[in-house]
């Protein structure tokens, strides 16, 4: 992990340049690659979020708040209307180099993922990348996250996430995952021994909210682990199937 640090021109192009020696502790046999050198730009952030919310079936227990480092609250919202599970869409304007905190509150104690309705969070900054994110919780969840004033334009990654539900399940699961940007997507899933049970390279996928149901009618009762594999990241959930 390569340490922060600060530097005044922005706008412009800038080299880092990452130098090994003794590689291991040891005489280098290859000298050639000690050395890498990568150009980024930089430019500064825009305070404006944006928070997404997708309810479940029961929108009057859900509510939420997002406070600033002193604990003020500067937005909030909810109890929303049972039965509505469209997303909320929430532009938010904070201070830059700031900590916040997003309170979600659920009335009845299970969360807004997955028992009754694949509800989800998410709060995007300017550039469209998630900062947090989350839905499966019980009554209360909080989640930090700081707002930097100048952020990296090679630092932009994109992020999925992946929840699959009902877990346990019986006879389908619902393998729900969200792609920030196109991407090739390819979905495995294990038994507890290791061995492949299914596998489905579904092709470049568009951005945006996907759900794949898999239909385990096949498959004895026991642990499972699924595995939803993209070209820019790797998320892994272990499942049980019940009979």
């Amino acid at each position: 992990i390569l340490p922060s640090f600060v530097y005044s021109n922005v706008f412009v192009n800038n080299s880092l340049v990452v130098t090994v020696t003794n590689p291991n502790g040891g005489t280098d046999f290859n000298a050639a690659n000690d050395q890498i050198t990568t150009l980024f730009d930089a430019k500064i952030g825009s305070p404006n979020l944006t928070l997404l919310l997708k309810p479940d079936n029961y929108g009057s227990e859900t509510s939420w708040n997002l406070k600033n480092s002193t604990g003020q609250t500067l937005y909030s919202g909810g109890p929303y209307t049972d039965g509505n599970t469209n997303v909320i869409t929430v532009p938010m304007t904070v201070s830059t180099t700031e900590c916040f905190n997003f309170n979600i509150f659920d009335g009845y104690g299970d969360g807004i993922c997955c028992a009754w309705g694949s509800g989800y969070y998410r709060i995007l900054d300017h550039t469209g990348q998630i900062l947090v994110s989350g839905g499966t919780f019980g009554s209360t969840e909080i989640a930090n996250f700081e707002v930097d004033m100048v952020l990296s334009v090679s630092d932009q990654t994109v992020i999925t996430e992946m929840s699959v539900y009902p877990n346990p399940f019986t006879n389908e699961a619902n393998i729900n995952f969200y792609l920030q940007s196109a991407e090739e997507v390819k979905i495995k899933i294990y038994n507890n021994l290791g061995k492949l049970v299914y596998n489905a390279a579904n092709g470049v996928m568009a951005a945006g909210n996907h759900n794949i149901t898999f239909d385990s009618s096949d498959l004895s009762a026991g642990i499972y682990f699924v595995n939803l594999q993209t070209g820019s990241s790797f998320q892994k959930q272990k499942v049980t199937l019940t009979r």
